[in-house]
């Protein structure tokens, strides 16, 4: 999917708007057979583990 270009310092409110606004729109052209068989791997980051990152990614996926 792709390309989509984030910031180069991201904190947990863009990657949150990352999740809500902009990844949807990426996975739109994708089967739902390659959705169920992709994987979206975190880090530790801080903004990949902030509550609600956690409470979004729990919610929509």
């Amino acid at each position: 999917i792709g390309p989509f270009e984030l910031p180069a310092r991201v904190t947990g409110e863009i990657y949150r708007h990352f999740l809500v606004e902009d990844l949807p729109g990426l996975l739109e052209d994708m089967s739902l057979a390659e959705r169920r068989a992709m994987w979206y791997q975190h880090d530790g980051a801080p903004p990949h583990y902030a509550r609600g990152t956690r409470e979004i990614l729990n919610e929509m996926y």
